[in-house]
């Protein structure tokens, strides 16, 4: 491969696969002094051959075609103005097209495909425009979701692979286009889990692939699918494959394996047997809870929440081909763990969904103290832990710890500290009158998540020890009629994409309270940036923290040690996949950096060497060296005080806050909808909240 291969701009031809690098003419690493590479690498071991080059142009998307049986590449680029340039293999320069002013909007990274008529097909956001070969758009049309791919077949259709957005759950589509106006004539979601689309020609209709829940299945636009090949038996991640083409009896993957530090590009061809070919009965056949594995390797079980259970799945792969003595099995469970374990399953690893569920457990005696495995090993370090995180860990505030890990959050607001009233305090009215301000002069439509707001100040309305409410108070009326006018003002999502020229901050603002990774919030590296805990009726403020997804070890387990030494593994190294992003996504869609979620190196400038491999910036065609522009995301030193401050200020969501705020959220969907009176609602709510505080005392 040409140096500075970079895997993540590709997109593949009949017979080879074209990428694009960034070259420094200087051999120095100045934006000012780099041009856009464009490669084609065979599917062979010849070398790839240099297609084009472009300097001081943005390269924006390219796509491959064929035009009167020959190859070429179109390339979608913004300089002083918009174009596209179609190449053949030689490097000739076929065709220049000037495109209208919209396509030098760089908000958005648009799509492009070449139809069978010439015209062309770009996305942006979610529209779909057809341009001509003169660069005047012919007819646009508006997706249900933003477009991330185009196909297309040799019989000449065109479809558009597309996001979106579900009951909050993002679903990946596919349609096919009319070629005259873009319209889509007929869709269908792509199997769950599948996110890359690939054409797989096999027969006189077209069929799709994808790799999804560990399976390559195949599927077409009849609503038809088969799971072609097992990934978990052929030792292939998921992430790896950057495209799937051949026959159903010899697939073939391009992978790229991201355990080499080279990140080498490999072809597999796959003769498949019966074995491979078993459908979904095998894969939901029931795993026999073994102790070893055929290669010797001790088993160390885990059981997992459904919703985070590719996250987990994904990393397990990579331990397995790392580890010498052990094999991670994943369990995932749907309902509670304590239904899963009433079944008498036994794992060795259970991922609680926060820490508010661990104390049952411990006053049960169900799991292993983790300190004593701190102190027989000195590779991790006990005192590297966040001490807020212990606390979170601990049991009646105790030298124990119980669980470990997991995303520790603090939730937070961002603003530019206009919203202060009097003096240096903020009352929840003053915020939501600030907010509603903010969101109007900005012509921002939607709402942020103010339900944030409610769940750090309904602990003001309620006392554990004393089993009493007070929903039914004038201070908590007042705060649901200024809640319900504030987001009556604003009604729908928030959008997506907030122009340009308003950069992060508004956006950031815009969100509301939120709840904030506490280490890579582009919003805490923001120097015009305030961040504070959320306000309260008396004008104090308050930070809460949440550990999502810690992992226990149960003493039941003949493997506390191995399962101590993959717990930290996990815990010391895990990727940063994006709170939407799937397995399949691992590399391609976001940013993916190492991420140490409790541990305090994560506030310095250094990252574990044998993780830097991992390390990619997706994006950013002069990112260089990953690894070195990492630093861009660490904060100056006034910056980590106040992070440090917010933390130690921080007190923990309890189990009977996240109970209680479901109830509120339940009981007040009536009167915010306007089919019930604020009066009714909070009679309710006060009889159910009083109810659950009794039982619980």
């Amino acid at each position: 491969m040409a140096e500075g291969y970079n895997p993540y701009f590709m997109c593949f031809g009949k017979s080879g696969m074209y990428y694009c690098v960034t070259a420094h003419s200087s051999g120095e690493e100045d934006e000012e002094d780099t041009s856009n590479q464009f490669y084609y690498q065979p599917f062979s071991e010849e070398p790839a051959k240099l297609i084009c080059e472009l300097g001081n142009e943005l390269m924006r998307d390219f796509s491959a075609f064929t035009s009167e049986g020959e190859e070429q590449l179109a390339i979608l680029s913004i300089g002083e103005k918009a174009y596209v340039r179609e190449y053949d293999l030689a490097g000739a320069l076929r065709k220049q097209v000037e495109l209208e002013a919209l396509f030098q909007e760089v908000s958005e990274l648009p799509v492009i495909g070449v139809l069978s008529d010439g015209n062309y097909v770009i996305a942006k956001g979610q529209k779909l425009y057809t341009v001509g070969p003169n660069g005047k758009v012919l007819a646009d049309v508006t997706m249900e979701g933003r477009s991330t791919a185009f196909l297309s077949c040799k019989n000449g259709d065109t479809y558009v692979v597309y996001e979106k957005s579900e009951n909050g759950k993002n679903t990946t589509c596919i349609g096919q286009m009319n070629q005259k106006n873009a319209k889509i004539v007929k869709q269908r979601n792509v199997p769950e889990g599948g996110t890359e689309v690939f054409l797989f020609e096999d027969g006189e209709a077209p069929v799709f692939a994808t790799a999804s829940s560990g399976y390559i299945t195949l599927f077409d636009m009849a609503g038809g699918e088969i799971k072609l090949m097992d990934l978990n038996k052929q030792s292939i991640l998921v992430s790896q494959i950057q495209y799937i083409f051949g026959t159903r009896e010899e697939p073939k993957l391009l992978l790229l394996d991201k355990l080499e530090p080279d990140q080498g590009a490999f072809l597999l061809h796959m003769k498949l047997g019966e074995e491979d070919q078993q459908t979904a009965e095998a894969a939901d056949h029931e795993k026999q809870r073994e102790k070893y594995a055929p290669d010797g390797r001790r088993i160390l079980w885990v059981a997992i929440p459904e919703d985070y259970a590719w996250s987990m799945e994904f990393h397990a792969k990579k331990y397995n081909l790392l580890s010498e003595n052990t094999v991670v099995e994943v369990e995932r469970f749907q309902g509670t763990l304590e239904e899963y374990l009433g079944k008498g399953n036994r794992p060795d690893i259970v991922v609680f969904q926060d820490q508010t569920d661990i104390e049952s457990y411990v006053q049960k005696q169900l799991l292993a103290d983790f300190v004593p495995l701190f102190e027989k090993q000195d590779k991790y370090s006990l005192e590297g832990v966040l001490p807020a995180v212990r606390k979170l860990l601990a049991s009646d505030q105790n030298e124990k710890m119980y669980a470990m890990a997991g995303r520790f959050q603090l939730l937070l607001r961002c603003s530019d500290a206009t919203e202060y009233g009097k003096g240096d305090h903020c009352t929840t009215s003053e915020y939501l009158k600030w907010y509603d301000t903010l969101l109007s002069e900005n012509e921002v439509s939607g709402c942020g998540d103010l339900s944030n707001l409610l769940f750090a100040t309904v602990c003001d309305f309620y006392d554990e020890g004393s089993a009493k409410a007070d929903f039914q108070s004038d201070d908590f009326k007042a705060l649901m009629k200024a809640y319900q006018e504030t987001v009556s003002h604003h009604k729908g999502e928030l959008e997506q994409q907030i122009g340009s020229n308003k950069g992060y901050l508004l956006a950031a603002m815009a969100e509301g309270p939120h709840w904030y990774k506490a280490y890579l919030s582009a919003g805490l590296s923001d120097e015009r940036a305030h961040m504070e805990g959320l306000p309260l009726q008396d004008g104090s403020e308050k930070t809460y923290m949440l550990l999502e997804y810690p992992m226990g070890i149960l003493t039941t387990s003949e493997n506390i040690a191995e399962s101590f030494g993959f717990i930290m593994y996990y815990c010391t190294l895990e990727e940063y996949l994006g709170a939407t992003a799937s397995e399949n996504e691992y590399g391609k869609r976001y940013t993916t950096l190492a991420s140490f979620f409790v541990y305090e190196e994560v506030l310095n400038k250094q990252i574990f060497d044998t993780e830097k491999p991992f390390l990619t910036l997706r994006g950013n065609l002069s990112s260089g060296n990953a690894a070195e522009r990492f630093k861009e995301y660490y904060y100056t030193e006034e910056q980590k005080a106040n992070l440090k401050r917010l933390i130690d200020e921080a007190v923990p969501v309890t189990k009977a806050q996240k109970v209680i705020f479901d109830m509120l959220m339940e009981e007040m969907e009536g009167y915010l909808q306007g089919g019930k009176t604020l009066d009714a609602a909070c009679e309710i709510l006060q009889n159910r909240v009083e109810l659950y505080l009794k039982e619980q005392k």
